[in-house]
């Protein structure tokens, strides 16, 4: 298969030479490697994009019409859950592909960063894809190395992606792609040096994360009611399944039913409620759960200070309260667990 470059990530890092080449800034090569499942297969042959005034070398190309000047806040606009510029890199440019349908049959915006860290170039891609899994690295390799990854902070450390690594005559290639099946987005980070023993992609796809755009993070809980009310019956089921396991009982199920979301005023009605400053990332409610307990278990402990269990049905009603907060990662958890304020 015929080896191309058509990043400018993968132009410059071969030889010194070939990085004082050409004093003009080239825009990503168009892109065209498309993949409709998982498996990262060979993309289909296409044009390559014409070179630069420093077309002696090899990899580097001229402007792509198509492309466009960015910002980072425009990206971040155009793709939830965008990756970050890694600490301690140094951005190169930010640049969008408003129309990629030729290239990869989607026309939602291709986003393309390029940046240096370390003394290496690196180029990351995003885009919304839906259902499909693209490559859109733009890189043809025989590739040498393949593995399957998880990457450990995106989608909440379920992430999914695969690692690409060409030795070749130049020096090597590394590509890392993964797939937010979520939203249905695709994510590309590709680097080339003469040398990448010892070097790990995922890594700097990991300081890529950006919780700050992360749409599950910052959700305002008491404006949405349908939303914070799933949330809070999927973390109060939790939190009252672990009380119950460490006090030595055992529920076979437990139900949940929110019986009153606190907003902005009836906080301010309820003053232990206003004291607590709940911000938008947090929301205080009332609720019942019906427990359906374990064989053999302590009714007792699964009744706790307010519960009232059926005589014929054997279900436990438990009336309780709490604060859904926001972690971190961005997923929810149940704080300030009781039976009043």
């Amino acid at each position: 298969m015929k080896k191309r470059i058509l990043l400018l990530a993968v132009m410059g890092v071969m030889s010194a030479a070939m990085l004082a080449g050409c004093g003009e800034k080239a825009a990503p090569a168009e892109n065209s490697a498309v993949q409709t499942n998982p498996e990262v297969t060979e993309a289909p042959e296409t044009t390559e994009a014409p070179k630069g005034e420093g077309a002696e070398n090899p990899g580097e190309v001229g402007m792509a019409n198509p492309w466009r000047d960015s910002t980072e806040e425009e990206a971040k606009e155009l793709i939830p859950r965008m990756f970050a510029v890694p600490d301690g890199a140094e951005v190169i440019s930010w640049m969008v592909l408003d129309d990629p349908t030729e290239a990869n049959g989607k026309s939602d915006p291709l986003v393309d960063l390029q940046f240096t860290m370390d003394g290496r170039i690196f180029d990351a891609r995003a885009q919304i894809t839906g259902d499909d899994y693209l490559d859109l690295s733009g890189l043809y390799y025989d590739w040498t190395v393949e593995d399957d990854v998880t990457l450990a902070k995106w989608g909440f450390g379920n992430m999914q992606g695969k690692t690409f690594r060409s030795i070749n005559e130049n020096g090597m290639v590394d590509l890392l792609t993964w797939y937010d099946t979520e939203i249905g987005i695709s994510y590309a980070l590709s680097v080339a040096a003469e040398d990448l023993d010892g070097f790990d992609i995922q890594a700097v796809a990991e300081q890529m994360y950006n919780a700050d755009n992360e749409p599950l993070s910052g959700y305002t809980l008491k404006d949405d009611t349908e939303y914070c009310t799933e949330q809070i019956q999927i973390a109060m089921a939790q939190a009252l399944m672990d009380a119950y396991e460490e006090s030595g009982a055992e529920a076979e199920s437990i139900t949940v039913i929110v019986d009153k979301i606190y907003d902005s005023e009836t906080e301010a009605e309820c003053e232990p409620v206003a004291e607590m400053n709940l911000g938008k990332d947090a929301a205080a409610f009332e609720c019942h759960c019906e427990v359906v307990p374990a064989e053999g278990a302590d009714v007792n402990i699964l009744m706790g200070a307010n519960g009232v269990q059926d005589e014929e049905t054997g279900v436990i009603t438990v009336y309780l309260l709490g604060v859904l907060v926001t972690k971190e990662d961005g997923s929810y958890a149940v704080e300030n667990l009781g039976t009043g304020w």
